[in-house]
């Protein structure tokens, strides 16, 4: 298995998650979120195994919560897109760990389900591995990237996409992993195709033909990266807030302003724990003293996020990257 592998993951992460269940076999489909109603369906496994310190200590991982989740519903494993992002997000440190290494954690966390939803969740890990490989092999064969790749390439790879779950996945699992995907590649694909031919009205009945969560979703997306464009560009507070009213409404644009005081507060935060560490770092009481300040000056939420946040600020991270305590800028911008 190529540690390329992550570039695949990457690629085929989730971005939203629509709302059915389907049968299939033993197994249950779902791509909605029960765990707000119904929250005996999750028992969170826990695995005692010499990786298991490594991985949540990992420069990957330190700090951040995992993305999806393994669910059981009577037994039963559930598919959705919270099992497949699950799985992306621990794919997702290959390079620091190994695949070999990667996999050994994950089959002993889902050994600690009940049965059968043990054996069903290591048997479709393996397939998703061997489809990920797959992909990986296709790609440095026929150097078919998505990047830079001409429509005729772009369309032949999907196909083969396509034709590849078909191989490794019943339909139901397809449509609980993939359904959202296929359906925004499909519709970019036609829109590049339109946009080539010059036909704004057909482009335009095409956007209207994405299913409302798609649509939903780009929608938020283009409303993120309007509010950034106007941060980055707009210098002066009541400017700034004045192009956000315009773009999202007076109360988007009140609840950003707050949005970007407690980024400022956040961050004038950790640059004084940064500045304490540095002024006490020779001192023998060190993690002592560094544990009483994180314990004084930092929630018990936050003490948890402090060293990806301040790895971010290292490694120069734009502060959209970071992973942050404060709430998800899309959710202040919608009304």
């Amino acid at each position: 298995m190529k540690t390329s592998i992550v570039v695949v993951v990457l690629l085929l992460s989730a971005t939203v998650a629509g709302f059915y269940w389907l049968p299939q076999g033993d197994l249950v489909i779902s791509q909605s979120d029960p765990l707000s109603s119904q929250p005996d369906y999750y028992r969170e496994p826990i695995a005692a195994t010499p990786m298991h310190a490594r991985i949540n200590q990992s420069a990957t991982f330190r700090g951040a919560s995992p993305d999806g989740r393994l669910q059981v519903l009577n037994g039963a494993l559930m598919v959705n897109r919270d099992l497949k992002r699950w799985m992306d997000f621990y794919l997702s440190s290959v390079g620091e760990f190994s695949i070999e290494e990667i996999t050994e954690f994950m089959e002993a966390e889902m050994r600690t389900l009940p049965a059968p939803a043990d054996q069903q969740a290591l048997d479709l890990l393996n397939k998703y591995l061997a489809y990920l490989d797959d992909i990986s092999r296709y790609d440095e064969v026929s150097g078919r990237k998505i990047n830079g790749a001409d429509l005729a390439g772009l369309t032949a790879r999907m196909e083969w996409l396509e034709d590849l779950r078909r191989v490794y996945f019943a339909d139901a699992t397809i449509a609980a992993f993939f359904g959202d995907d296929e359906a925004l590649d499909r519709y970019s694909l036609e829109r590049m195709r339109l946009a080539q031919s010059g036909d704004t009205e057909a482009m335009q009945q095409l956007e209207k033909e994405l299913p409302l969560h798609l649509r939903v979703a780009r929608e938020k997306a283009r409303a993120i990266e309007t509010s950034q464009s106007l941060r980055d560009s707009i210098d002066d507070p009541e400017a700034l807030w004045q192009a956000r009213k315009e773009q999202f409404g007076e109360a988007a644009a009140d609840r950003l302003a707050i949005l970007d005081a407690e980024r400022q507060q956040w961050q004038a935060r950790l640059t004084d724990y940064h500045d304490f560490l540095e002024r006490n770092s020779a001192k023998q009481n060190f993690d002592e003293l560094a544990e009483a300040y994180r314990a004084e000056n930092f929630s018990v939420v936050e003490q948890k996020r402090i060293d990806a946040a301040l790895q971010a600020r290292s490694a120069q991270i734009p502060e959209s990257s970071a992973i942050s305590p404060l709430p998800h800028e899309e959710e202040l911008a919608a009304d």
